[in-house]
């Protein structure tokens, strides 16, 4: 158990380091707005790499028709809906979570910062989530 929460901690570190090193290339010297809007193109690009990989999840789905289902396994539209609803699910979450951690870490304009760094961070873990879903047997 303890193992498995280092585990998760060196992850999500991880994540955040690499999440900084692109916003890295964001200069805050030119001011907090000029640094918000490049962020804002970051997290921009990890939203269609997410919405990328979310495809490709969908399409990556086992063909389960209903007639052939003779166990508890769900069919193949069943699966998509649940997948669908999944991420719908994680949406809510991140932008709560996000908008939690901001309002937390920031004032003013540097509210909006700190929940876009933590959408970045959590947009990439959802990326991986996804891409390392098993696909059909």
């Amino acid at each position: 158990m303890i193992w498995r929460r280092i585990g998760v901690f060196l992850a999500v570190l991880l994540l955040a380091i690499d999440a900084h090193a692109d916003v890295a290339n964001c200069d805050s010297g030119q001011g907090a707005v000029a640094y918000a809007q490049c962020i804002e193109a970051v997290l921009s690009e990890e939203e269609r790499k997410l919405d990328e990989a979310f495809k490709a999840a969908l399409e990556k789905l086992p063909e389960r028709p209903l007639s052939a289902v003779l166990d508890s396994r769900n069919t193949t539209e069943q699966l998509r809906a649940h997948l669908i609803k999944a991420q719908e699910a994680w949406r809510v979450y991140a932008q709560e979570s996000c908008a939690f951690v901001g309002s937390m870490q920031g004032r003013g304009l540097w509210v909006g910062i700190f929940t876009t760094t933590c959408l970045i961070i959590e947009t990439r873990s959802r990326i991986e989530a996804l891409q390392t879903l098993p696909g059909p047997p």
